[in-house]
């Protein structure tokens, strides 16, 4: 495969995990806050846990969409 499926891959696969993740922190920065917890709180508590689900979920996605590049390709 060339560089250019690889980078359209994981281009695509970046926007797809921001986007897939962005409603999952709104909705627990939205719970944190109404408990009356501070943002700096929210990102000590949860911060990690979403750096390591958007690090899974790009590796998955950037994975998926190679394939299905190699597949249409070949």
């Amino acid at each position: 495969m060339s560089k250019h499926s690889i980078w359209s891959a994981c281009t695509l696969a970046f926007w797809q995990t921001i986007l897939s993740i962005g409603w999952l922190i709104s909705l627990a920065l939205a719970i944190s806050l109404a408990r009356g917890n501070s943002i700096g709180y929210f990102i000590n508590d949860y911060g990690k846990l979403f750096l390591y689900i958007e690090i899974g979920l790009f590796i998955i996605a950037s994975t998926y969409n190679y394939q299905f590049s190699k597949q249409n390709h070949t």
